[in-house]
Order: C-alpha cells, then sequence, then structure tokens
C-alpha cells in the first residue's frame, strides 16, 4: 500500500483547496481513483479494450468524470 497514502495525502489536499466535495472520505476517493486508474491500464494491457475506443486517451477525462461526477 505504498503508494495508496500519498494518493490519500493527494486527496486531503485536494478537498482543503476546494477540487473533491466532502461527500467521501478521502480513502475512499483514493481507493476510488486507485481502482479507476487500475482497470483502465488492465483492459490497455491485456487488449480488452471496447471496439472503437482508445482507452488510453481516456484516462484524463475518466478520472475527471469519477472526482467531479
Amino acid at each position: 500500500m505504498e503508494a495508496y497514502r500519498p494518493l490519500v495525502d493527494a486527496v486531503r489536499w485536494g478537498r482543503r483547496d476546494g477540487q473533491f466535495g466532502s461527500a467521501s472520505e478521502p480513502e475512499v476517493i483514493a481507493l476510488s481513483v486507485r481502482g479507476t486508474a487500475h482497470g483502465l491500464v488492465s483492459l490497455v494491457l491485456s487488449g480488452n479494450e471496447p471496439p472503437g475506443l482508445a482507452v488510453a486517451d481516456c484516462y484524463e477525462r475518466a478520472l475527471r468524470a469519477l472526482v467531479t461526477g
């Protein structure tokens, strides 16, 4: 979980700066971001991208949608 703690800290800083809502705990937001990123990378590496959608081009938009709604 070495990479998880800095992500939780980044979420805390983001919440303090108004980048995240306060509806969920920082640990839940960080876990969601990590899970989404892991899933997208897994799709690309396994060759299971949906037809016609370049997942690698969607990382930022997917994570932004997760964070901001």
